[in-house]
């Protein structure tokens, strides 16, 4: 797991509360199966400008495999939990997005593999990242080539399919590479302007997976002695670095005890537990609000707090009535926050029904609103 950065207003005064436990049944919430969570992000690769992020999000397969084999499995993005439950021990979550063809102008495929643990009583955030799987390659003629030959084409291939470059065709070509095999083999076929035909052959060895072999065909003018041409071929390897990582996110995810916030949470008067209610933003939280019209029956100075970056004036007036703010930093961008509602402070609440209401916004534009809503029935009379 990447290292945490929590925000040092609250150090001191949550971690223990919120992302450690004294015992790892205080941190499962209702119907979880299993003693720690994982919380994954795929984030897929695109052509810059192009608009494919939402298809890979849809058309992607997402597992989780631990040693015995795989344990679970999710068709998009949308089906994805927010947290998903799991047992001690080790994981790989792998997705694989696009269409795996063995040779196309257009067919692309993404696979992405992580290995990962699930420790009790805490979340693994897991970002998936699935770069281009399929071998790139291009082709382009230097002058004196057209000088020379009046047409002229090139296939490239593997055993299992190829694709042919037709006269100056600008664009690229996608490869899956069958098990075992290396190599691309090319082939240029031309003829002259005088009509004779012309034919040359190579290999592309021990090619890799997002990478483009740039193919450049050179003719020196030199005449061989059995009266045909000399062309050079030289190849540009490069990392297919002309692609970006597009993250396929949601908004962000809202969640109470890593379950459905929408749930009444329902209880006698003095019988409340603790609720933390955890905001996931895999592309950052740019804001949080938490807000309710019962705040000033419940003592508070404001009935709207803004939480992300929030002053030492409302950090020390929330925790004063029993609710707690900590925020994690990822490297990566991502943004995690949790509310802690005490359990003290739940206990104290006179019997009724109140609702709390939370909207965040991410660094993308996208929002989600979502309300913890708590029940209060009086005591059972004698």
């Amino acid at each position: 797991m990447k290292n945490l950065i929590f925000d040092k207003i609250i150090l001191t005064a949550v971690t223990l509360a919120l992302w450690g436990c004294s015992s790892s049944d205080d941190c499962l919430p209702d119907g979880a199966d299993g003693d720690g969570c994982v919380a994954l992000s795929p984030l897929f690769q695109n052509e810059t400008g192009s608009d494919g992020g939402g298809d890979l999000a849809d058309g992607c397969t997402i597992y989780i495999s631990n040693p015995q084999g795989r344990i679970r499995t999710y068709n998009g993005v949308s089906q994805l939990p927010r947290q998903i439950w799991l047992m001690s021990g080790k994981y790989v979550a792998e997705a694989w997005a696009g269409d795996s063809v063995p040779a196309s102008f257009s067919a692309k495929y993404y696979r992405g593999y992580q290995p990962f643990e699930i420790k009790k009583g805490e979340t693994s955030v897991v970002n998936l990242s699935c770069p281009l799987a399929n071998v790139v390659v291009s082709v382009s003629y230097d002058s004196g080539v057209k000088d020379a030959l009046n047409s002229y084409r090139l296939t490239v291939g593997h055993k299992r399919g190829a694709i042919v470059f037709d006269g100056d065709d600008t664009r690229k070509g996608y490869f899956m590479m069958p098990n075992g095999v290396k190599d691309l083999d090319w082939t240029l076929t031309a003829e002259t302007f005088d009509g004779k035909p012309f034919v040359k052959s190579g290999t592309i060895n021990n090619v890799k997976r997002a990478t483009e072999y740039k193919l450049r065909f050179n003719y020196s003018g030199a005449v061989t002695p059995q009266g045909g041409m000399t062309f050079d071929l030289t190849v540009d390897k490069t990392e297919v670095d002309v692609y970006h990582d597009i993250p396929i996110n949601a908004a962000p995810s809202i969640a109470l005890d890593g379950m459905d916030i929408a749930s009444v949470q329902q209880y006698k008067r003095g019988e409340s537990r603790r609720h933390p209610v955890t905001i996931v933003a895999p592309s950052g939280l740019k804001s949080v609000t938490m807000a309710s019209e019962q705040f000033a029956t419940l003592g508070f100075t404001s009935d709207s707090y803004s939480l992300v970056n929030p002053s030492e004036a409302t950090v020390s007036a929330l925790y004063s009535k029993g609710i707690n703010i900590a925020t994690r930093h990822e490297a990566d961008g991502s943004d995690a926050m949790v509310v802690n509602f005490s359990a003290k402070l739940c206990n104290l609440l006179p019997a009724g029904d109140y609702k709390i209401d939370f909207y965040a916004e991410d660094k993308l534009g996208k929002s989600s609103r979502a309300s913890l809503m708590i029940k209060i029935m009086p005591p059972t009379q004698p």
